[in-house]
């Protein structure tokens, strides 16, 4: 088990406990509170006074009497303030307390996959280019920075080979696997080779490889192909390649899109916290295991500021969802944004987009 598992598994533990006993300890006046102050802070990104909370959320209410719940709240570990004067922000807990809300169904949430539904149908390209796209309707549609990680595993089959022919010299080799994902190899011939013997070869190698894991792509199933294509020996050198490329690019592939955004956001206008995320959102390889590891299959998982397992990353909030394609799950959705998120929306946004990979694997099947 790696460190951030773990990490995660100690500290939404403890989450859990404290939260469980501050539930038990509030009253419904407080918790509603507590709930209008996230909120508003979300929308303004400003601590929220008690004269605020009075004339937005609670007109039965004074000033003195909301004052005294916040100062409650504020002993519990649910807010703080900047500064004597100021109002109050939430901490992370409170944000747990919030988040934890949305999730048991208690913040009633809009979600409309049909307009994401209708991207997907516009949509008819190589998952690589869809994912891609994908990254980038996620990072318009939430106003934060979008990753995409690709899973593509060694047990990932392969549906199908083609050969193309293009020229004289050349032919264009399409390998599909399963899950929707297509390389392409351009082949040079070294000799003429008609459409007839090309299609030939074609149905010999998918009856040896159709529906075999990438995994199972070894020099001897190789060397036994070779034995049977002595008269397309100058072809096999060629598709043999094309093959062990498709093999060895079998590992998690991170598609990033939005990092811009994050420099509109109040919380990061000082240039090195900017810096700082920047460099994490870099390493690539480590982005891609650490949202992999706190993704739950099936369901959105959220890693709220202090409880994201990397220090440089704890302003941050992190929102994730595993994705399935050909049945099986081949990468992880993920939102990063300010502790002060708009989780309601993101969460939203994720339930959508999760239910439009369901209809995108019932249409391709």
């Amino acid at each position: 088990m790696t460190f951030v598992l773990i990490f995660m598994i100690a500290v939404s533990t403890l989450t859990h406990r404290v939260l469980k006993r501050v539930r038990k300890m509030l009253t419904e006046r407080q918790k509603q509170i507590l709930l209008a102050v996230v909120k508003d802070y979300i929308e303004s990104a400003k601590p929220v006074g008690s004269r605020t909370l009075s004339k937005k959320y609670f007109p039965n209410l004074s000033p003195a009497t909301i004052r005294n719940e916040m100062a409650d709240l504020e002993e519990m570990g649910l807010f703080y303030q900047p500064h004597t004067s100021a109002g109050r922000v939430p901490t992370s807990r409170a944000y747990r307390y919030y988040v934890n809300a949305i999730l048991d169904g208690e913040e009633e949430l809009f979600v409309d996959e049909h307009l994401f539904i209708e991207f997907i149908n516009k949509t008819k390209e190589e998952v690589e280019s869809l994912l891609r796209r994908i990254g980038k309707l996620l990072s318009k549609t939430t106003d934060y920075l979008s990753v995409v990680v690709a899973l593509r595993s060694r047990e990932c089959a392969i549906k199908k080979v083609e050969l193309v022919k293009l020229d004289s010299m050349h032919a264009l080799m399409i390998i599909v696997t399963e899950g929707g994902w297509i390389h392409h190899k351009v082949l040079y011939l070294r000799e003429d080779i008609d459409v007839e013997e090309l299609e030939e070869l074609e149905r010999y190698i998918n009856e040896r490889i159709s529906g075999r894991a990438l995994g199972s792509l070894n020099e001897n199933l190789l060397r036994e192909l070779l034995s049977r294509l002595e008269g397309y020996r100058t072809v096999y050198f060629e598709a043999a390649r094309a093959l062990r490329e498709v093999k060895e690019k079998t590992d998690k592939k991170i598609y990033l899109e939005g990092r811009t955004n994050i420099l509109k956001l109040p919380e990061f206008k000082d240039v090195e916290k900017i810096r700082i995320i920047l460099e994490v959102l870099e390493e690539e390889d480590f982005m891609a295991k650490m949202l992999t590891e706190v993704s739950r299959e099936g369901d959105i998982s959220v890693v709220i500021g202090d409880e994201n397992p990397v220090e440089k990353m704890r302003e941050c909030s992190l929102v994730t969802a595993s994705y399935s394609l050909g049945g099986k799950i081949m990468g992880v959705l993920g939102i990063i944004g300010p502790t002060r998120m708009d989780y309601k929306k993101v969460i939203s946004i994720m339930k959508a987009m999760t239910q439009v990979f369901s209809y995108f694997e019932e249409e391709g099947s």
